[in-house]
């Protein structure tokens, strides 16, 4: 029978709504109470300094800014998140008044639950370009201090190279490669999980190959246990992925599937349990 594996909240995101907005204090709080942990999104403003926050996305092979969909104030959408100064950063907020919380402030909050919870998971996403030597400059005091174990955090991207800095400045925390349903232009740095692809990327040695579930198929689990990669997959939203409940099945016979990301831990957590239960 296959082990069940983590259940990791999605941006602290907490379904069906009422919950806390995604990206925030709140929504991390509450997915360490109902999950292993959470996942979230850093990036960094024009003064270098790291927030959480999932300011873009694609729009055709063009990433474009989301701000607007995610603050209750609207601001040029022409405006990229890397582009606002900490001044203007701290009196945006989001859709239900809370304010973008800092990569530290998020970190405080992790440490908090450490002592009660010592097995969570902290899924640290890069998403700015070139964020990566920031969050090491964080990570590393605390690591060195022993407060907190490599175990506890999992750092990822969708721009493999990155994780080439986190490889040399914290060996020890497990890496993870983000692929995306389709290969997008190099801006994007969105790519399909190949076992060619997994072939070029093998020198940062990386512990996960990390997809969303409607990528999901026989091919990609094969080429992840040829490359000796563990299985993490998101389930985006029942929607995005009508096969959402046969996918989570197939990770769950690939015998390598380790956590997954979810909008509604609690939901896919009893899913999890019905379908370990039938095999």
């Amino acid at each position: 029978m296959p082990v069940s594996p983590k259940i990791i909240g999605h941006r602290g995101c907490v379904m069906p709504t009422p919950a806390p907005y995604q990206n925030t204090l709140k929504a991390f709080e509450k997915s360490l109470a109902l999950a292993s942990g959470f996942e979230a999104d850093v990036v960094k403003s024009a003064n270098g300094t790291l927030y959480m926050m999932h300011p873009t996305r694609m729009k055709g092979s063009k990433i474009i800014s989301d701000l607007n969909h995610h603050l209750d104030t609207t601001i040029a959408s022409e405006s990229f998140f890397e582009d606002l100064q900490d001044a203007d950063i701290r009196e945006l907020r989001l859709k239900d008044a809370n304010h973008i919380p800092t990569f530290e402030e998020t970190l405080d909050l992790f440490m908090q639950h450490i002592l009660d919870k010592p097995n969570a998971l902290f899924n640290i996403e890069l998403k700015s370009p070139d964020v990566a030597a920031a969050v090491c400059g964080i990570l590393n005091p605390l690591l060195k201090s022993g407060k907190v174990h490599p175990h506890n955090f999992i750092i990822s991207s969708f721009d493999h190279n990155q994780l080439s800095t986190i490889q040399k400045e914290l060996p020890f925390v497990p890496r993870g490669l983000l692929f995306a349903h389709k290969e997008h232009d190099g801006t994007a740095h969105y790519k399909a999980l190949t076992d060619s692809y997994l072939k070029t990327a093998a020198h940062l040695e990386a512990s996960y190959g990390i997809l969303p579930t409607g990528a999901l198929d026989k091919a990609a689990i094969n080429a992840l246990k040829k490359h000796s990669l563990d299985l993490i997959v998101w389930t985006e939203s029942e929607k995005a992925d009508p096969k959402l409940e046969q996918h989570l099945e197939l990770a769950l016979h690939s015998g390598i599937l380790k956590a997954i990301i979810a909008d509604n831990p609690r939901e896919v957590s009893c899913l999890i349990n019905t379908l370990i239960s039938s095999l």
